[in-house]
């Protein structure tokens, strides 16, 4: 997520990936098996409310890295807010690819 662009709008970035799979059975009655443990892990921890950052968050801003996290995007506005920034990962690796170089 670009910083600046939370700070503009005067809200708190936090991050809601998890890395415990306790919620994974519950992410797999709505998402494909085949998705990795991160997302599913995200995704329940979110749709069961053991999140307490997620169930105080007002809103959900996502970036499209991957098909995964656009799926669970798609499902988690069911239930939360979801908004999506669609980042051009190619560009932004030449940039950074660029800056790294000099």
């Amino acid at each position: 997520m670009l910083e600046e662009l939370v700070l503009a709008a005067g809200a708190i970035q936090i991050s809601l990936c998890q890395t415990s799979d306790e919620t994974i059975p519950e992410a797999e009655k709505d998402l494909p098996r085949n998705l990795c443990p991160l997302i599913k892990a995200s995704y329940g921890f979110g749709k069961t409310d053991k999140s307490l950052y997620f169930y105080f968050s007002d809103l959900v801003v996502g970036e499209t890295t991957c098909d995964g996290k656009k799926k669970m995007y798609k499902y988690m506005d069911e239930f939360k807010d979801t908004y999506l920034m669609h980042l051009l990962i190619k560009e932004m690796l030449k940039v950074k690819n660029y800056s790294i170089a000099k």
